[in-house]
């Protein structure tokens, strides 16, 4: 067995920035699925994997419920949203205002985990635009059974309806996941804050079993240095080679 994931799902693709990060920086070559709702940045993410036949992409949103919602579009469509935006979240980021709306397909990721993953080892890309907590609460048996997850954690709401970092941090520690690395992904320099981080968590037992691993000899390149972590304002979060490493670093099962 690998740690090696087998699968990345990508929820909330955008035009699919994320998972060529994964394959032009970090090297990663298994599988893909990028989930996307808007029919625009869909169309991008299509062009973006069809000579990919590893990489598979789906018109959905992962939620809370199984069925349809309304998304805000944004003027920049990753910030794209089914949450209105703060005035915080205006004042700072003019193209997070709303221009349109769109009808969108949704799915607990319990609902689908079983068809898209199966047995393979998953880890999850979670980037909705202030909706973690609605896509927490539709995955909850799934959580129990992927390695780790990256996400972005808000320290001030740029949405409404926007779940706080201490408690999607001490949800996602109710699955077992701990949060081993992070990033500062938005420093409004107007209330010199840090808006938003991007966080990596990993399963207690895959961290136990790196540490086990570490004692005995292994070799270091397991450990995810949050520093390295590449962030640009568009093509958001793409992994690391460090953390692509992990991802496929052999070892035995935890």
């Amino acid at each position: 067995m690998r740690l090696g994931i087998d699968v990345v799902v990508d929820i909330g693709a955008n035009g699919g920035q994320y998972a060529c990060g994964l394959r032009d920086i970090g090297g990663y070559r298994r599988r893909i699925v990028s989930l996307e709702p808007a029919s625009a940045a869909f169309a991008r993410l299509q062009a973006a994997c069809q000579d990919d036949p590893a990489w598979d992409c789906r018109r959905l949103a992962v939620m809370d419920r199984d069925g349809e919602m309304t998304l805000q579009i944004a003027v920049s469509d990753d910030l794209n949203s089914f949450n209105l935006s703060s005035g915080l979240g205006r004042a700072a980021l003019p193209a997070i205002a709303a221009r349109a709306q769109e009808t969108v397909p949704t799915a607990r990721l319990d609902s689908i985990y079983e068809e898209l993953v199966g047995d393979s080892t998953a880890f999850l890309k979670i980037d909705v635009q202030g909706s973690e907590s609605f896509v927490l609460t539709g995955a909850q048996r799934s959580l129990k059974r992927i390695v780790g997850l990256q996400l972005e954690l808000p320290l001030v709401p740029i949405y409404e309806r926007q779940a706080s970092a201490s408690e999607l941090i001490s949800r996602l520690e109710e699955a077992g996941l701990g949060m081993v690395g992070v990033e500062p992904l938005f420093f409004d320099s107007q209330i010199g804050l840090n808006v938003e981080f991007d966080a990596l968590f990993l399963q207690h037992k895959v961290v136990e079993s790196l540490a086990a691993n570490r004692m005995r000899g292994a070799s270091s390149e397991v450990i995810v240095d949050a520093r390295r972590h590449s962030v640009t304002a568009r093509a958001h979060r793409a992994v690391t080679i460090t953390l692509a490493k992990l991802l496929a670093r052999p070892t035995q099962r935890p």
